[in-house]
């Protein structure tokens, strides 16, 4: 897995298995699209969407996500992507 470092720690040091995995299934699917959605990366993942929304909080709230919407039409950016090139 690639370590990837924002601010001093890094992210995979803060993470278990499951949410490496996890981890490593978001990073590949926010390369090839602009945005996510919890059901996208929940069927990516092969997890259940509860779970995928857990861990998307954690990852909003480790500041590497972002979040735009509410409930279903929420989706997610790259922390370091511009929601404004975002293509709906």
């Amino acid at each position: 897995m690639k370590n990837v470092n924002y601010g001093t720690t890094k992210v995979s040091d803060k993470l278990n298995e499951k949410e490496k995995c996890f981890f490593n299934v978001l990073m590949t699917l926010a390369k090839q699209y602009d945005f996510v959605t919890t059901k996208v990366v929940a069927e990516a993942a092969g997890m259940p969407e509860a779970t995928t929304r857990r861990y998307l909080a954690k990852f909003s709230k480790m500041d590497i996500i972002v979040s735009d919407g509410k409930n279903r039409s929420k989706k997610y950016y790259l922390k370091n992507t511009s929601m404004t090139e975002a293509n709906p």
